[in-house]
């Protein structure tokens, strides 16, 4: 895992994201995450898209219906991951309420074997 040093961090709260910014020399890297689908959609599909090892069940079209359907039992967390302003990772998990406690994981069990990650690989 790598340690940032925390001279390089900022963070900064908006209604609709949670911000974190960092440099990388000379790159800018920012991290959102989202409790609402709306505000990434189009650049989730554009994402999609340039991630050759996308499955159809990454696509912004499957998490929207996959919500509708299944998650009305916890509300989304996305992990959004920006370097120069321009979209580059994206992890969609779900927040839901066990008892006490709120946990986050993924959208499905099916996930428990990994992550739904999309990732613009450096270059594309």
């Amino acid at each position: 895992m790598h340690q940032w040093p925390a001279d390089r961090l900022s963070s900064n709260v908006t209604s609709n994201a949670t911000k974190i910014a960092f440099r990388n020399g000379s790159s800018e890297m920012k991290g959102e995450l989202h409790s609402r689908l709306e505000p990434v959609l189009p650049e989730w599909e554009e994402l999609y898209g340039a991630d050759p090892e996308a499955t159809p069940f990454m696509s912004a079209q499957w998490a929207q219906a996959w919500w509708r359907t299944w998650g009305r039992s916890g509300r989304p967390w996305i992990v959004v991951v920006r370097e120069n302003r321009r979209l580059v990772g994206l992890a969609p998990f779900i927040l839901r309420k066990r008892g006490p406690l709120l946990v986050l994981g993924p959208r499905s069990r099916a996930s428990l074997r990994g992550i739904d990650l999309l990732e613009r690989l450096r270059g594309k």
